[in-house]
């Protein structure tokens, strides 16, 4: 049941509205039981009247619910007698409330001072890295740790432990479940569960003074104790009000208070944070960010007033169980200060990096911090490079003495050690290379000879094993080649070699030192192939052919041999052969090259063509059995308009021995496409050609609209159909119609408006001057004649008065377009630098515009259903050759030096 929702008269609630909060709480709830049976109209408004007031108290009405029924209260299930008996402990919950807000605020108010005077930025922000209800399930806040993203790694070991997340992630996962050593205090929400004779599933939260209140129980102060020390002591205070047995009595850590620490020094991101107090001092590190490159980890200080812890994060890292030893409070400082010794470890280590030692430390510690030699690592002497004030120096240090404590090296600050590793190189072997079932390297000392290196190596069947190389690398980088005969050594003739450091011994196949020579058979054969042979040895043609899987179908009778012999290789001989059927003595010699031709490869791929007026125009093999018909019949017989009677022949002929003839000629048919001349056949190359009908032509129509006695479609019964014969067909115009604005609009062959005057046409009828021509598809439209002018007032006089942007008269007669303006448009409003044209656009779309003449200006005339406008040209700006006077003396002497010299040539020439 929703405490909001409960009925309450609102007089009553305003008679308490001056008494404390937690005398108003208690009065609500005190009524509440009895109100909803009352199911007063009042209700919603009361109630409203309650969350205000509770508002402005900053109380949280489910934060107050809980804390009552972590006490035993559940006014749910009360009655109101119930809830008087309840009267104090209601009241102590909302103080303890009001005392909590109170000692937070006081808390954040402490903190920043802290921060400031230690925070040499000023910084003013607590980033909260979890908030005052964080539950020990999530104890950090991921949005800390995201931070981190955008830090580069560290050389300095130990730091990518905060940068890397790693210690976060360790943090989250033992947060699962509280430790037994975790220290409770006030804020910590605990849960006591029973499951004996007696049930109960409580849960309470510390009061600011260290208490909890169980229902019906004296309260029980818990700050100070573990976790552990804490259920042992509830056990025993809960035993003695309910009933159960060993082993039915827990004690869990359900929420952590939340602290306040700041992290100041060599940290990334120093300041003040929340946190949970179920942290260490790791989490704060981690959420600052950790070290920067030259923050100490092993000297960070955890202080809390005047006690000091020394938190070492190399360790942690040996020991990770140290992480709840450095256990949070509110107002705990971590303090990192500067590293006071950093060494640079490089060489043969597992993991070479910077790190930092402390005064104890010595080589070996250093050893041990860096994982490790590695397996390459030598063991008697290491290197440091040393930076004194004047120079650098280079110690050597005795490693075996350092590792096994005869010896203690104390490193500085700055010193970079670097620890050598075994030289690497692979000298103490021999090499079987070649015709070995065992390639590879031997042991020397194993294989000292060639003839042991052969017992161990086993040589192939196919090894030429009469003779072995040795390849021998000199200091100097050549090499020497010996040669061994294993045969001599075999039978004890001849002394065993002896081998020596990186020798390599070489056995060849008996295959490298053979002459082979390739049989090829290409062209039309199943499998063509090259296969090699020894010299003086083949392949007899029949076999050969089977080996090639045999001819194809389409293979002719014969084919070509050649014959390269491999000692003269620039000398080929040709043979003819027949291959159906192939002869049984015929011998493939090594090196020969059988080629099987194609039957056809000696017919020539000759065609003859159809064209024109046919549906499927193409080429066609020729071949003496094609005929006309069966030409026309291919291409898909005549189209609707061939000239089905005759076609023409293009004919190229090619006398022997002289330039080729080309003639036309014609084919008369018949009915069935057959030529009537019975000599007539095809002959190669030759093009058929199928003509049209002339002038043939299916339905051409034309539209006619507008003012006219016969509107509709029309046919054009002829080529060339005019305007004028049209309009005739059509019973010419009606009363109304108008022939200047006669226009027709075209589709085909271009796109457009065909202007003309319509009177004209129909006075000079046919004459393609005055009279257009009519096309397939043309739209001719005739207008209805309008007694009226319109008028565009842009740039005229009229439009500087009003807002009008046309206006309309009646046809005044020949009157042309200044006129109109002048009379009916105020004038044009001229400008200087602009030259004024006035522009006629006709009904049917013709524009006509004014023109320059020798005369001046010549503007439009006007029609009727005119329209007239007003065009400003800017002016093209004069040059300086225009304002230049012309010398007329000068330009004469010119003239007079010009004409004299003409003459001159005249008469001399």
């Amino acid at each position: 049941m929703n405490l909001m929702n409960q009925g309450i008269d609102s007089t009553r609630i305003a008679a308490y509205g001056r008494q404390t909060a937690s005398i108003l709480l208690w009065i609500f709830l005190f009524l509440q039981w009895s109100l909803v049976q009352a199911q007063s109209p009042n209700n919603s408004a009361a109630a409203a009247q309650v969350r205000r007031m509770l508002s402005e108290q900053q109380i949280d009405e489910n934060v107050l619910r809980n804390k009552l029924k972590s006490k035993g209260i559940d006014i749910d299930q009360m009655s109101p007698q119930e809830i008087m008996l309840q009267q104090n402990i209601i009241e102590e919950t909302v103080r303890e409330i009001q005392q909590e807000q109170s000692l937070q605020k006081s808390t954040l108010s402490k903190s920043d001072s802290l921060a400031k005077a230690f925070d040499p930025f000023q910084r003013k922000e607590i980033r909260s890295v979890l908030s005052d209800s964080s539950s020990a399930q999530d104890p950090m806040a991921k949005d800390s740790l995201r931070l981190q993203d955008s830090l580069p790694p560290s050389p300095v070991y130990g730091h990518d432990f905060f940068r890397n997340k790693s210690l976060g992630d360790f943090q989250s996962a033992q947060a699962l479940t509280a430790p037994e050593s975790y220290v409770l205090g006030p804020g910590d929400k605990i849960n006591v569960l029973i499951f004996g004779r007696s049930q109960a599933d409580l849960n309470y939260q510390i009061n600011p003074s260290g208490f909890i209140q169980p229902n019906q129980m004296p309260k029980i102060f818990l700050t100070g104790l573990s976790l552990k020390q804490a259920r042992e002591m509830l056990e025993n205070k809960f035993a003695s009000y309910y009933v159960f047995g060993n082993g039915q009595f827990t004690v869990t850590l359900q929420a952590s208070r939340s602290v306040t620490v700041n992290v100041f020094g060599e940290v990334q991101r120093a300041g003040s944070y929340r946190l949970s107090g179920f942290h260490s001092a790791w989490a704060a590190l981690i959420a600052a960010g950790g070290p920067t490159t030259m923050g100490s980890v092993r000297n960070i200080q955890v202080v809390r007033g005047n006690t000091r812890k020394t938190l070492d994060v190399y360790a942690f890292l040996r020991n990770p169980s140290e992480t709840f030893d450095f256990a949070l409070q509110n107002n705990d400082i971590v303090y990192v200060p500067v590293a006071d010794k950093q060494v640079v470890v490089t060489g043969a280590v597992r993991r070479p990096m910077v790190y930092e030692l402390i005064k104890t430390d010595g080589v070996k510690e250093l050893v041990e911090m860096a994982g490790g030699l590695s397996a390459e690592a030598s063991r008697d002497w290491a290197q440091v490079i040393r930076k004194d004030l004047r120079e650098m120096r280079v110690l050597d240090i005795n490693l075996s003495d350092v590792l096994n404590n005869a010896q203690k090296i104390i490193l500085q600050d700055g010193d970079s050690i670097q620890f050598k590793a075994i030289a690497s190189d692979l000298r103490n072997y021999v090499k079987a290379q070649g015709a070995f079932y065992h390639n590879g390297s031997y042991d020397l000392q194993a294989t000292p000879t060639v003839q042991k290196l052969l017992a161990k190596a086993v040589l192939h069947p196919q090894a030429k094993d009469d003779i072995a190389f040795i390849l021998r690398r000199n200091n100097d980088r050549t090499q020497q080649v010996l040669v061994a005969d294993l045969k001599a050594i075999a039978k004890g003739l001849q002394e065993d070699l002896p081998l020596k450091s990186e020798d390599e011994v070489w056995v060849y196949e008996q295959a490298r030192y053979a002459s082979e020579f390739a049989i090829e058979i290409t062209g039309e054969v199943r499998e063509p192939f090259r296969r090699l042979f020894p010299y003086q040895e083949g392949l007899g043609l029949a076999q050969a052919l089977e080996l090639a899987g045999g001819l194809k179908p389409e293979a002719a009778a014969k084919g070509y041999v050649l014959r390269t012999n491999p000692l003269t290789p620039k000398r080929t001989a040709y043979f003819e052969v027949q291959l159906r059927p192939v002869p049984a003595v015929f011998r493939l010699e090594a090196g020969d090259q059988l080629v099987v031709l194609n039957k056809d490869t000696f017919v020539s791929d000759r065609t003859v063509r159809i064209m024109g007026d046919v549906p499927n125009a193409g080429i066609y093999r020729f071949d003496p059995s094609l005929r006309i018909k069966d030409m026309i019949s291919l291409a898909g017989g005549f189209n609707e308009s061939a000239n089905r009677g005759e076609i023409e022949i293009f004919r190229v002929d090619f006398p022997e021995g002289q330039p080729t003839v080309r003639t036309t000629f014609k084919v008369k048919l018949d009915t069935a496409w057959r030529a009537m001349d019975p000599e007539f056949a095809l002959q190669p190359y030759d093009v058929v050609v199928v003509r049209k009908i002339p002038q043939y032509y299916l339905q051409e129509m034309v539209n006619l609209s507008g003012e006219v006695n016969k509107e509709g479609p029309y046919n054009l019964n002829r080529r060339n159909v005019f305007f004028s014969e049209l309009l005739r067909l059509a019973g010419g115009i009606t009363s109304d119609g108008d022939l200047n604005n006669t226009v027709i609009d075209r589709k085909t062959p271009i796109k457009g408006k065909v202007f003309f005057d319509g009177r004209l046409a129909v006075k000079h009828a046919r004459q393609i001057k005055y009279d257009p021509i009519l096309r397939p598809g043309d739209q001719i439209t005739v207008p209805r004649r309008l007694n009226m002018v319109i008028i565009k007032t842009r740039n005229t006089n009229f439009s500087s008065a009003g807002t009008q942007d046309s206006i309309i008269v009646t046809f005044q007669g020949k009157l042309d377009a200044k006129e109109y303006i002048y009379r009916y448009g105020g004038g044009v409003r001229e400008v200087d630098t602009t030259d004024v044209y006035y522009k006629v656009k006709r009904q049917n779309g013709f524009e006509e515009v004014s023109r320059k003449s020798r005369l001046g200006m010549r503007h439009p005339s006007v029609r009727p259903g005119d329209e007239i406008s007003v065009i400003l040209v800017p002016q093209r700006p004069k040059s300086k050759l225009d304002d230049k006077k012309v010398d007329w003396d000068k330009l004469s002497a010119k003239m007079i030096t010009l004409l004299t010299t003409l003459a001159l040539l005249r008469t001399y020439f």
